[in-house]
Protein backbone atom coordinates (compact mmCIF):
# COMPACT_ATOMS: atom_id res chain seq x y z
CA UNK A 1 0.00 0.00 0.00
CA UNK A 2 1.34 3.41 -0.96
CA UNK A 3 2.32 5.61 1.97
CA UNK A 4 0.07 8.68 2.29
CA UNK A 5 1.56 12.01 1.28
CA UNK A 6 1.83 14.88 3.75
CA UNK A 7 -0.68 17.71 3.16
CA UNK A 8 0.10 19.32 -0.20
CA UNK A 9 -0.54 22.85 1.07
CA UNK A 10 1.99 22.24 3.82
CA UNK A 11 4.53 20.93 1.31
CA UNK A 12 4.08 24.04 -0.80
CA UNK A 13 4.58 26.28 2.22
CA UNK A 14 7.64 24.27 3.25
CA UNK A 15 9.24 24.49 -0.21
CA UNK A 16 8.82 28.27 -0.32
CA UNK A 17 10.06 28.74 3.25
CA UNK A 18 13.07 26.47 2.62
CA UNK A 19 13.89 28.23 -0.64
CA UNK A 20 13.78 31.67 0.97
CA UNK A 21 14.90 30.49 4.42
CA UNK A 22 12.18 32.81 5.67
CA UNK A 23 8.57 32.30 6.74
CA UNK A 24 7.87 35.97 6.02
CA UNK A 25 9.07 35.79 2.40
CA UNK A 26 7.17 32.55 1.89
CA UNK A 27 4.02 34.26 3.17
CA UNK A 28 4.50 37.12 0.69
CA UNK A 29 4.90 34.60 -2.14
CA UNK A 30 1.59 32.93 -1.24
CA UNK A 31 -0.06 36.26 -0.38
CA UNK A 32 -0.96 35.11 3.13
CA UNK A 33 0.01 36.18 6.63
CA UNK A 34 3.18 34.79 8.17
CA UNK A 35 1.31 32.82 10.91
CA UNK A 36 -0.41 30.78 8.17
CA UNK A 37 2.99 29.57 6.92
CA UNK A 38 4.06 28.80 10.48
CA UNK A 39 0.92 26.68 11.01
CA UNK A 40 1.57 24.73 7.80
CA UNK A 41 5.17 24.04 8.84
CA UNK A 42 4.10 23.00 12.33
CA UNK A 43 1.49 20.63 10.87
CA UNK A 44 4.07 19.15 8.50
CA UNK A 45 6.61 18.64 11.28
CA UNK A 46 3.92 16.99 13.38
CA UNK A 47 2.94 14.72 10.49
CA UNK A 48 6.56 13.66 9.88
CA UNK A 49 7.52 13.51 13.54
CA UNK A 50 10.62 15.64 13.09
CA UNK A 51 11.92 19.21 13.09
CA UNK A 52 12.51 20.67 9.64
CA UNK A 53 13.89 24.10 10.53
CA UNK A 54 16.24 25.52 13.12
CA UNK A 55 14.72 28.86 14.07
CA UNK A 56 17.66 31.27 14.11
CA UNK A 57 17.98 34.93 13.28
CA UNK A 58 18.35 36.51 10.80
CA UNK A 59 17.60 33.40 8.69
CA UNK A 60 16.18 29.96 9.19
CA UNK A 61 18.36 26.88 8.82
CA UNK A 62 17.28 23.51 7.49
CA UNK A 63 17.85 20.43 9.58
CA UNK A 64 19.14 17.25 7.97
CA UNK A 65 15.57 15.99 7.61
CA UNK A 66 14.58 19.36 6.17
CA UNK A 67 17.29 19.15 3.51
CA UNK A 68 16.19 15.62 2.61
CA UNK A 69 12.59 16.71 2.24
CA UNK A 70 13.52 19.82 0.24
CA UNK A 71 15.44 17.75 -2.31
CA UNK A 72 12.45 15.47 -2.86
CA UNK A 73 9.85 18.25 -2.90
CA UNK A 74 11.86 20.44 -5.29
CA UNK A 75 12.33 17.51 -7.68
CA UNK A 76 8.65 16.58 -7.51
CA UNK A 77 7.41 20.14 -8.01
CA UNK A 78 9.88 20.57 -10.88
CA UNK A 79 8.52 17.50 -12.67
CA UNK A 80 4.95 18.67 -12.12
CA UNK A 81 5.79 22.12 -13.50
CA UNK A 82 7.47 20.57 -16.56
CA UNK A 83 4.49 18.30 -17.26
CA UNK A 84 2.05 21.17 -16.76
CA UNK A 85 4.00 23.33 -19.21
CA UNK A 86 3.88 20.60 -21.86
CA UNK A 87 0.12 20.20 -21.37
CA UNK A 88 -0.49 23.95 -21.51
CA UNK A 89 1.52 24.31 -24.73
CA UNK A 90 -0.30 21.45 -26.41
CA UNK A 91 -3.73 22.73 -25.48
CA UNK A 92 -3.16 26.45 -25.99
CA UNK A 93 -2.37 26.23 -29.72
CA UNK A 94 -2.49 23.79 -32.59
CA UNK A 95 1.06 22.52 -32.22
CA UNK A 96 2.97 19.80 -34.02
CA UNK A 97 6.13 18.48 -32.39
CA UNK A 98 8.75 16.71 -34.52
CA UNK A 99 11.67 14.87 -32.95
CA UNK A 100 14.69 14.03 -35.07
CA UNK A 101 18.48 14.21 -35.17
CA UNK A 102 20.31 17.52 -35.33
CA UNK A 103 21.82 16.64 -38.70
CA UNK A 104 18.52 15.65 -40.33
CA UNK A 105 16.81 18.76 -38.98
CA UNK A 106 19.53 21.09 -40.24
CA UNK A 107 20.24 19.48 -43.61
CA UNK A 108 16.77 18.28 -44.63
CA UNK A 109 13.84 19.67 -42.65
CA UNK A 110 14.81 23.33 -42.32
CA UNK A 111 14.78 23.91 -46.09
CA UNK A 112 11.25 22.47 -46.25
CA UNK A 113 9.65 24.44 -43.42
CA UNK A 114 8.24 27.06 -45.77
CA UNK A 115 6.18 24.35 -47.51
CA UNK A 116 4.82 23.16 -44.17
CA UNK A 117 3.96 26.72 -43.11
CA UNK A 118 2.14 27.28 -46.40
CA UNK A 119 0.03 24.15 -45.93
CA UNK A 120 -0.61 24.74 -42.21
CA UNK A 121 -0.44 28.50 -41.60
CA UNK A 122 -2.18 28.28 -38.21
CA UNK A 123 -0.04 25.48 -36.80
CA UNK A 124 2.88 25.88 -34.43
CA UNK A 125 5.78 23.60 -35.32
CA UNK A 126 8.38 22.63 -32.73
CA UNK A 127 11.56 20.72 -33.61
CA UNK A 128 13.11 18.62 -30.84
CA UNK A 129 16.59 17.38 -31.74
CA UNK A 130 18.56 14.50 -30.27
CA UNK A 131 20.96 11.99 -31.78
CA UNK A 132 19.77 9.28 -29.37
CA UNK A 133 16.28 8.42 -30.59
CA UNK A 134 15.85 5.78 -27.89
CA UNK A 135 15.73 8.61 -25.35
CA UNK A 136 12.79 10.30 -27.07
CA UNK A 137 9.78 10.43 -24.80
CA UNK A 138 6.82 9.50 -27.03
CA UNK A 139 4.52 11.63 -24.88
CA UNK A 140 6.43 14.77 -25.83
CA UNK A 141 6.24 14.62 -29.65
CA UNK A 142 3.78 13.86 -32.43
CA UNK A 143 6.20 12.23 -34.86
CA UNK A 144 9.86 11.18 -34.76
CA UNK A 145 12.07 10.88 -37.83
CA UNK A 146 14.92 8.52 -36.99
CA UNK A 147 17.63 6.45 -38.62
CA UNK A 148 16.96 2.90 -37.48
CA UNK A 149 18.02 -0.55 -38.57
CA UNK A 150 14.79 -2.22 -37.53
CA UNK A 151 11.69 -1.84 -39.66
CA UNK A 152 9.46 -2.46 -36.67
CA UNK A 153 9.92 -0.72 -33.34
CA UNK A 154 7.73 -2.11 -30.52
CA UNK A 155 4.92 0.24 -29.56
CA UNK A 156 5.46 2.53 -32.57
CA UNK A 157 3.61 3.04 -35.84
CA UNK A 158 6.62 2.92 -38.19
CA UNK A 159 6.63 4.08 -41.80
CA UNK A 160 9.64 3.99 -44.10
CA UNK A 161 10.46 7.39 -45.62
CA UNK A 162 13.57 6.41 -47.58
CA UNK A 163 16.66 4.27 -47.27
CA UNK A 164 20.11 5.58 -46.46
CA UNK A 165 22.61 5.74 -49.30
CA UNK A 166 26.28 6.42 -48.62
CA UNK A 167 28.26 8.32 -51.25
CA UNK A 168 31.59 10.13 -51.19
CA UNK A 169 31.42 13.91 -51.67
CA UNK A 170 33.94 16.74 -51.63
CA UNK A 171 34.17 20.43 -52.44
CA UNK A 172 34.57 21.29 -56.16
CA UNK A 173 37.83 23.15 -55.49
CA UNK A 174 39.22 20.13 -53.67
CA UNK A 175 38.34 17.89 -56.61
CA UNK A 176 39.99 20.20 -59.14
CA UNK A 177 43.29 19.89 -57.28
CA UNK A 178 43.23 16.09 -57.10
CA UNK A 179 42.47 13.14 -59.31
CA UNK A 180 39.83 11.06 -57.56
CA UNK A 181 38.70 8.57 -60.18
CA UNK A 182 38.72 5.33 -58.22
CA UNK A 183 38.39 3.83 -54.76
CA UNK A 184 42.17 3.52 -54.69
CA UNK A 185 42.50 7.29 -55.22
CA UNK A 186 39.95 7.94 -52.49
CA UNK A 187 41.78 5.61 -50.09
CA UNK A 188 44.79 7.95 -50.21
CA UNK A 189 42.80 10.83 -48.73
CA UNK A 190 41.94 11.73 -45.15
CA UNK A 191 38.19 11.09 -45.01
CA UNK A 192 35.58 12.75 -42.82
CA UNK A 193 32.77 10.86 -41.19
CA UNK A 194 29.72 11.78 -39.14
CA UNK A 195 29.49 9.24 -36.34
CA UNK A 196 26.06 8.89 -34.78
CA UNK A 197 25.06 6.24 -32.21
CA UNK A 198 22.41 4.80 -34.53
CA UNK A 199 24.29 5.37 -37.80
CA UNK A 200 24.43 2.18 -39.83
CA UNK A 201 27.29 2.78 -42.24
CA UNK A 202 30.86 4.10 -42.17
CA UNK A 203 33.89 4.17 -44.47
CA UNK A 204 34.63 0.52 -43.74
CA UNK A 205 31.20 -0.29 -45.15
CA UNK A 206 31.87 1.93 -48.16
CA UNK A 207 35.12 0.10 -48.98
CA UNK A 208 33.81 -3.39 -48.11
CA UNK A 209 33.24 -4.32 -51.78
CA UNK A 210 36.41 -2.62 -52.99
CA UNK A 211 39.97 -3.83 -53.44
CA UNK A 212 41.07 -0.71 -51.58
CA UNK A 213 41.23 -0.47 -47.80
CA UNK A 214 39.49 2.29 -45.88
CA UNK A 215 42.06 4.93 -44.85
CA UNK A 216 42.18 6.69 -41.47
CA UNK A 217 39.29 9.09 -41.02
CA UNK A 218 38.32 12.06 -38.89
CA UNK A 219 34.98 11.54 -37.17
CA UNK A 220 32.62 13.61 -35.07
CA UNK A 221 29.12 13.09 -33.75
CA UNK A 222 28.05 16.68 -34.56
CA UNK A 223 27.54 18.36 -37.93
CA UNK A 224 28.72 21.76 -36.62
CA UNK A 225 32.10 20.20 -35.83
CA UNK A 226 32.43 18.52 -39.22
CA UNK A 227 31.56 21.57 -41.33
CA UNK A 228 34.54 23.78 -40.34
CA UNK A 229 36.92 20.98 -41.35
CA UNK A 230 35.37 20.96 -44.82
CA UNK A 231 35.98 24.67 -45.38
CA UNK A 232 39.10 25.67 -47.34
CA UNK A 233 41.84 27.41 -45.35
Amino acid sequence: MQNPLPPLNALGAFEAAARHLSFTKAAKEFDVLQPAISRHIAALENDLGTTLFIRKKPKLELTSDGETLLTAVSSGFGQIAHAANIIRQRNSTQSFVVATSLGFAGCFLMSRLSDFNSCYPDADLELVTSDLYRKYNPREFDVAIVLAEKKNIPGRDVRLLFREEMIAVCAPDYLRERELLSDEDLAKERLLYLHEPNHLEDWNTFFSDSAATAPPSTASNRYPLIRPICKPH
